[in-house]
């Protein structure tokens, strides 16, 4: 194979490998890989999530019932599949209301 080939198999490859382990990696996150969900809810890790007011798969009554959010709760985003906390607990993390 010429050079110019050759990296550009290199290149093709690598990114045939990154986004499958990018799929790969979305599937364990989401808990719907069929290998690896099974076993980390067997050693017990499971991602919780926080049930916000706002979604609306939960009735406002329901979030009225449960018990008060803690006072150092942080709200949560999803940035392409991973949980950053949102901008406003991520300027002002002390900020007491």
């Amino acid at each position: 194979m010429s050079s110019r080939a050759s990296q550009r198999f290199r290149l093709v490859t690598s990114l045939l490998v990154l986004g499958i382990g990018n799929y790969e990696l979305w599937r364990v996150h989401k808990g719907i890989h069929p290998y690896w969900t099974p076993r980390l809810e067997e050693a017990g890790i499971v991602r919780q999530r926080n049930k916000l007011a706002e979604d609306g798969s939960i009735k406002p009554e329901a979030v009225a019932a449960e018990k008060p959010a803690p006072k150092a709760w942080i709200k949560w985003t999803d940035l392409n599949g991973v949980p950053i906390p949102t901008l406003e607990a991520s300027v002002r993390p002390t900020r007491k209301d």
